[in-house]
């Protein structure tokens, strides 16, 4: 298995006069206890050969032999390249184009980049899965050990007053907003506002702060947002939790909660270049670009689906409108068997220790894992169903215990893969399997159900599904229409 690191990370990797972050140097441990490959490409070289300072470069340049070179690295056609849309107008291009080509062609594993514009690359060709930034890489090859790391503290509701700004964690937003510390005591803590929250302890680690608002003017040139909108206020996920997926979790949490209440629309706003992978997060489930404010990019998501379909495919339909999807005839449902130990990992908000508690945006008492926090998740299992399709819906019976449907997903795709690196590329954002457990899963020919859990519905029993004519097996089986829409409440548009 090898990991082809970008020259951004190469640099800070081996730059002499520079103390090792601890990240890098973890980073490095990680690969070389898991028997990883850190690798370079043949083109880096004459990225370095062009740095002007020359003690610097002879020592990039000697120090890059001590990683494995990518063999007879793969070239591109012109035809190629104009599919993914990878332009190359100066040289940076052409390289970054030559290191997304040993990804796509699979000569390696995993692409670890801190360049903002080649994980949009990768995001917009599919390859994201496999695209991480250094802290993603870390938590991703911790997951992969015998022993997984901790999982985080869960999300749960707190006050402004009840943290106090002048801590270090707030040091980001400090700099980046003036006056944070007066607005945060003046209209937040006195104004008694809200936020979600993963703390440890006392200490916050990472916070979304909102409210309430109507009929609002949200963006410059831009008409009222009518109706009643949930702002995200202050979005920050600390260091100690980044790469955990708590981002995703906390746009789920606004997700329900905005159902739960009813409101129209979910809404943030952002520095653009500070914070580019918060918006690149948001466009990845269901927000749009709507101008600008101060300075500042909208980002707005509509919580109310159109009642036709028209001609936005299934899946599409599903990431623009979470919690909605397409349920029609069209498409073809499935219930999916999953032990209770996975159903625990996946799906943490139904939990032996939160089954039955209070809704979630009311008090997250959860300590779910990275894989947990997310609503793109994985599925592994041997069944030989071939009838899946984007789009397609998942409904996930928990066997043994419980005997019930709690848990509704859309598919994006499924693939049946045979090797570890074809599993580890395809899974490796969305599960906390280690590399035992998925060598032992590849050991015969898989099938890999990524999908969006979109909803969490009032259980439906086994005695139920058997009055349908629906009679769960070890195996995956799809599910009639008229069943299924007599035993699950609709997912579609309720406008």
């Amino acid at each position: 298995m090898q990991l082809l690191i970008d020259t951004n990370v190469l640099i800070p990797l081996e730059e002499a006069n520079r103390l090792l972050s601890a990240d890098l140097a973890e980073l490095a441990r990680l690969c070389d206890e898991l028997g990883i490959s850190i690798c370079v490409h043949p083109s880096q070289q004459s990225d370095v050969e062009q740095d002007k300072n020359v003690e610097r470069r002879e020592h990039l340049l000697s120090r890059m032999q001590r990683y494995t070179r990518v063999q007879n690295p793969p070239i591109l056609t012109l035809e190629e390249k104009h599919h993914h849309g990878w332009r190359e107008i100066n040289r940076n291009d052409v390289v970054d184009n030559l290191l997304l080509a040993c990804l796509l062609r699979g000569a390696v594993s995993f692409l670890v980049t801190e360049d903002k514009g080649m994980r949009r690359k990768a995001n917009a060709s599919g390859m994201g899965e496999a695209v991480f930034c250094i802290r993603e890489i870390i938590v991703h090859l911790n997951n992969l050990r015998s022993t997984p790391l901790s999982s985080p503290i869960g999300i749960e509701l707190k006050y402004a007053h009840e943290f106090n700004v002048a801590d270090g964690f707030f040091d980001s937003l400090r700099e980046s907003y003036s006056g944070f510390d007066n607005w945060w005591i003046e209209k937040c803590s006195r104004g008694q506002r809200q936020l979600w929250a993963v703390c440890d302890g006392i200490q916050p680690r990472a916070i979304c702060l909102f409210k309430h608002e109507k009929n609002e003017k949200v963006a410059e040139n831009k008409p009222i947002l009518e109706g009643d909108i949930l702002k995200l206020c202050t979005f920050r996920v600390g260091e100690k939790v980044r790469g955990r997926k708590v981002g995703e979790r906390f746009l789920y949490t606004a997700f329900e909660y905005a159902v739960h209440h009813n409101l129209s629309w979910v809404y943030l706003h952002t520095n653009a270049e500070a914070h580019s992978r918060l918006i690149d997060l948001c466009l990845e489930f269901g927000f749009k670009l709507y101008g600008s404010y101060n300075g500042d990019t909208v980002l707005v998501k509509s919580m109310r689906a159109p009642v036709e379909q028209g001609e936005i495919p299934p899946l599409d339909y599903s990431i623009e409108f979470h919690p909605y999807c397409v349920d029609d005839i069209s498409i073809r449902k499935f219930l999916v068997p999953i032990m209770p130990k996975y159903h625990e990992r996946l799906f943490p908000d139904l939990s032996n220790e939160t089954y039955g508690g209070e809704p979630m945006f009311d008090a997250i008492k959860a300590i779910p894992s990275s894989e947990g926090n997310t609503i793109k998740k994985a599925y592994i299992c041997h069944s030989n169903i071939k009838r899946m399709r984007s789009g397609d819906i998942v409904c996930f019976y928990r066997s043994d215990d419980r005997r019930s449907i709690q848990v509704i997903g859309v598919i994006e795709k499924a693939v049946r893969v045979e090797s570890l690196d074809e599993l580890i590329n395809l899974v490796s954002k969305r599960t906390v399997y280690n590399m035992g457990e998925l060598a032992r899963m590849v050991e015969r020919p898989c099938l890999v159900i990524l999908f969006r859990m979109m909803r969490i519905i009032p259980e439906v029993t086994v005695e139920s599904m058997k009055q349908m004519g629906v009679t769960p097996s070890q195996s995956i089986s799809e599910i009639a229409d008229v069943a299924y829409h007599s035993l699950i409440p609709s997912l579609s548009s309720e406008t």
